[in-house]
């Protein structure tokens, strides 16, 4: 049979209020230097694998199809400077 969590308890530690739903024993926390590690490194993986570069690709799609929009665009910087 599962136990209903007990009041919410309050913990202070590092400068922070942490709120516990429910009385745990002490729980291992992880130190400020790995988790700006494990930071840097899901910025680093995100920038490494998922970056996609949208420039070339509307250069690309602008070069191949040639849209009517592109032209107007053009002529109306022109027109106006």
């Amino acid at each position: 049979m599962a136990r209903s969590p007990g009041p919410p308890v309050f913990r202070e530690g590092r400068g922070y209020r942490h709120l516990f739903l429910h009385q745990t024993s002490e729980m291992p926390s992880m130190s400020e230097q790995t988790i700006w590690v494990l930071a840097l490194g899901v910025v680093a993986l995100d920038l490494l694998l998922f970056m996609v570069p949208i420039v070339p690709f509307v250069v690309a799609y602008v070069l191949v199809v040639r849209p009517p929009w592109f032209k107007e665009f053009v002529d109306d910087l022109y027109r106006e400077s």
